[in-house]
C-alpha cells in the first residue's frame, strides 16, 4: 500500500475536528491553509466529531469564527449519525435523551420521538449539562428492557492544557453499572447511510481519505 499516492490520489478528507484541526480555540498550524488546498485543488472534504453536546448548526459557527470554510454540507456530527442509526433501526420508537439541549435539537430535526415516559430506547450522549434525574429515568427504563444506545464510545473528551472532560463513554459506563445493559455505540453511520445525506460523500471508499485523533473508548 502506497501511503502518498493514495493520498495524492484522494477525492474526498474525512476530518476529525476535536484534537485533530484545532484543540480547544487554539487551531493547529496549516489546518485552515490545509482546507482551502483541498478546496482550490477540487476535492471535497467533510468535518467530522464525535463530539454530540453541539449540534451540526454549531459546528459551521465555530469552524467559520476559527476561519475554516464550512457549509451545511461539510459537517456530519455523531449526532447526525445516531438520527439516522435510529431512523434506520428503530423508526418511530420513543427514546429517552440524556444529552444536551443541542442534541436534543438535533434529533428532533429527524424526527426522532423524543419522551420523558414510556421510552423504549435510551441514547446517552456526551452531556456537558447532565444532571442527576436524567440518570434516574435512565437507568429506570434501561432495567424495564429499553435498548441502550450510545452516541459515541469514547471515555474522555481532550481540552487544553492537557485536561480532559468525562465524554460519553464515562456516562455510559455508570449507566452500566448502575442496570446491568451494556451500550451500543452507533459511532458513525454506515457508508451508504452518509453517502445518501452528504453528496460530498458520494465516491468509492478506494478515493477517500480518513483522519483523527487517538480514540479513547471503552468498547472495542
Amino acid at each position: 500500500m502506497n501511503d502518498l499516492k493514495d493520498l495524492l490520489d484522494a477525492r474526498l478528507f474525512l476530518l476529525d475536528m476535536d484534537g485533530t484541526l484545532y484543540l480547544g480555540d487554539d487551531v493547529f498550524p496549516g489546518a485552515v491553509d490545509f482546507i482551502h488546498t483541498l478546496a482550490d485543488t477540487g476535492r471535497q472534504y467533510i468535518y467530522l466529531t464525535n463530539n454530540s453536546s453541539r449540534a451540526g448548526t454549531d459546528y459551521i459557527t465555530r469552524l467559520r469564527r476559527l476561519g475554516f470554510p464550512c457549509e451545511a454540507e461539510n459537517v456530519f456530527t455523531s449526532g447526525m449519525a445516531t438520527a439516522l442509526y435510529l431512523n434506520q433501526h428503530y423508526a418511530g420508537k420513543p427514546v429517552y435523551l440524556v444529552g444536551t439541549q443541542a442534541f436534543r435539537r438535533e434529533l428532533l430535526s429527524y424526527g426522532i420521538p423524543l419522551v420523558d415516559d414510556g421510552a423504549e430506547i435510551v441514547v446517552a450522549g456526551f452531556d456537558t449539562e447532565l444532571v442527576y434525574e436524567k440518570l434516574d429515568k435512565a437507568v429506570h427504563f434501561l432495567r424495564r428492557g429499553a435498548t441502550f444506545i450510545a452516541a459515541n464510545p469514547d471515555w474522555v473528551c481532550p481540552m487544553p492544557a492537557g485536561e480532559v472532560l468525562p465524554d460519553c463513554g464515562s456516562i455510559c459506563a455508570l449507566l452500566t453499572a448502575a442496570s446491568g445493559v451494556q451500550p451500543t455505540a452507533s459511532r458513525t453511520a454506515t457508508w451508504s447511510t452518509s453517502s445518501r445525506r452528504r453528496p460530498a460523500c458520494r465516491t468509492r471508499r478506494s478515493a477517500a481519505w480518513a483522519t483523527g485523533s487517538t480514540p479513547t473508548s471503552p468498547w472495542p
